[in-house]
């Protein structure tokens, strides 16, 4: 996703977004996927998966390890790095993990 050519104008213009109305910037950028993240977060915990008391938390961990992470790293969005990208995806899936997998 982060290294197609759609994501690369979406950024620009959520970036564009930010700068005229910076108020908006949440809410057009993270909280709806953020809330659907954290609704399946919810269910994979009712479902004894994960350990997740606030799943509005672990959602907001999960995305700051992985999305937030790889925005971050990559300074021009029309020139990413996949690999990279990919890399930062998987550590940050299994750094998730680590923390909030319930033990067997």
């Amino acid at each position: 996703m982060i290294a197609s050519a759609e994501y690369a104008a979406a950024f620009a213009l959520v970036a564009q977004q930010r700068w005229r109305s910076p108020g908006t910037a949440d809410e057009v950028s993270t909280r709806a996927p953020q809330a659907a993240l954290a609704e399946r977060i919810a269910h994979f915990a009712g479902e004894g998966l994960l350990e997740a008391s606030d799943a509005g938390m672990a959602a907001a961990h999960l995305a700051a390890l992985t999305i937030l992470l790889a925005y971050d790293d990559q300074p021009d969005p029309a020139n990413v790095e996949t690999g990279r990208i990919r890399h930062i995806m998987t550590e940050g899936v299994r750094t998730f993990m680590r923390a909030y997998a319930k033990p067997r």
